[in-house]
């Protein structure tokens, strides 16, 4: 009897024992950096996602007093007016020449294939559409981040848990913004990294999944046009090309509405007008076209409103493009920086437009989260340590032209980020071979320590 007694309380002391082993073996990781940082991640984006249920289902958002960006009275305003088109268009109207019934009367001012993107709201009511394209941006905005932690690993950066780049990018204040509003920008992010999908590989079948990638992109939102660069820059002459067909394909739905869809575009522009304004730059936009006049006037450097917005803007987003892109020509590598390269360059694109507000901006943090990393110069962590002030919803009572400013100084700092990335896969020993185009595979000799890059013809 004492001897079984014995070897029970021998049998519950080993079973606590392993359990002790166990529970150290799940905390030990927690106690790392981190793990920490996973964990909190988690706690945030369940507190985030709890936030957003409830403002669905209130129909508004939850912290909408307290951000920079001054929400709506009611959200998804955006997706309403394709919400409205789209259904109205399925019972056989046509929204461009009748009243599909907008929350705000406003005329419909995207092309017809957006419309078409938009037929699924049929099968739904209002509610439960909202839910389910909330539910949509906040996965594309993850699908983002989850390419861009992806590509940071393939650099070889310092690592960076999934759950913290997770939340990092959808709790942003672009991505909340998209959401709040409901904005399709975000189905943006799939066709960018089909683009680079189809730049990691060769022939026809590549060049046709970035020509239609494109083509479609452009054909959603006209910025995305800038995208055509990174494919002279990579010599994917072919793809430019099927670019080119594709958007005609897309654009040959309902073309009898193109005219009316220009000319809405047209008055939304006129509605945006400076005048319109007061002659202020807008807290929630990042037009360097419409923002240039208002920036300069009033100060020592007035004279500088004499440079027409469109102008400044193509010059300096073009001299941003010209200098991240002569690295990436010259590289004998680019596999690895393609998907932040394409996300730098939407972001850059969204800058030119004279309407441009900053739910289409998630592009740069993400471009961001890809390609900076600790052994930057004190500079750019200086630099990028600021995006914090926009990246972030919260209002901090900054102005709109510093706001601004921060944006673009950010952009600038990540292409300075991007190209030394570049540099870095341009003098990586070891590389036998590189797709330079879809018409030759040119080997490489092994480059030395002190080669900057390759240049190859």
């Amino acid at each position: 009897m004492r001897l079984a007694f014995l070897a029970g309380v021998g049998a519950d002391t080993a079973d606590a024992r392993g359990w002790r082993v166990r529970l150290a073996a799940v905390a030990r990781p927690l106690m790392t950096t981190r793990g920490l940082l996973s964990l909190v991640a988690l706690l945030v984006l369940v507190s985030w996602g709890q936030s957003w249920i409830k403002s669905v289902k209130k129909w508004k958002v939850k912290n909408a007093p307290v951000t920079w960006y001054g929400p709506y009275e009611f959200m998804a305003l955006d997706f309403l007016h394709n919400f409205q088109a789209a259904n109205f268009w399925a019972k056989g109207h046509d929204p461009y020449r009748e009243d599909f019934k907008d929350p705000i009367a406003r005329k419909l001012c995207y092309p017809p294939v957006v419309v078409l993107c938009f037929a699924w709201c049929a099968l739904f009511s209002v509610k439960k559409a909202i839910a389910v394209w909330t539910i949509a941006l906040a996965a594309l905005a993850a699908m983002g981040a989850v390419a861009a932690w992806r590509s940071r690993q393939s650099l070889g950066l310092a690592p960076v848990p999934l759950l913290a780049a997770v939340a990092a990018i959808v709790t942003s204040a672009p991505v909340d913004f998209a959401m709040e509003r409901g904005n399709y920008d975000l189905l943006l992010v799939p066709l960018v990294l089909a683009m680079a999908w189809g730049l990691r590989r060769t022939g026809w079948r590549a060049d046709a999944v970035i020509g239609a990638a494109l083509g479609l992109a452009v054909c959603l939102k006209v910025y995305p046009g800038l995208l055509v660069f990174p494919l002279l820059f990579l010599r994917r002459y072919r793809a430019v090309g099927l670019t080119a067909a594709a958007g005609v394909v897309f654009l040959a739905f309902q073309f009898q509405n193109l005219p009316i869809f220009v000319q809405n575009l047209r008055d939304l522009a006129a509605i945006t007008d400076e005048k319109f304004h007061n002659f202020s730059v807008l807290p929630a936009t990042h037009s360097i076209t419409f923002a240039w006049a208002p920036l300069w006037r009033d100060t020592r450097f007035a004279f500088l409103t004499k440079i027409p917005g469109g102008i400044a803007a193509v010059g300096i987003v073009g001299s941003l493009l010209l200098w991240v892109g002569f690295y990436v020509r010259r590289c004998p590598n680019p596999r690895n920086v393609l998907v932040p390269f394409l996300l730098w360059t939407a972001a850059a694109a969204t800058f030119v437009p004279r309407v441009s507000n900053d739910y289409n901006l998630f592009f740069l943090p993400m471009a961001a989260l890809a390609v900076w990393d600790r052994r930057d110069s004190v500079l750019l962590h200086v630099v990028l340590g600021l995006t914090c002030v926009w990246v972030q919803p919260l209002a901090f009572g900054i102005s709109p032209s510093v706001m601004l400013g921060l944006k673009v100084v950010s952009l600038v700092a990540v292409a300075a980020c991007l190209v030394r990335r570049i540099k870095e896969q341009s003098a990586e020993p070891g590389v036998p071979s590189v797709v330079i185009s879809h018409t030759a595979v040119v080997s490489l000799p092994r480059p030395s320590p002190t080669t900057e890059c390759c240049h190859v013809e």
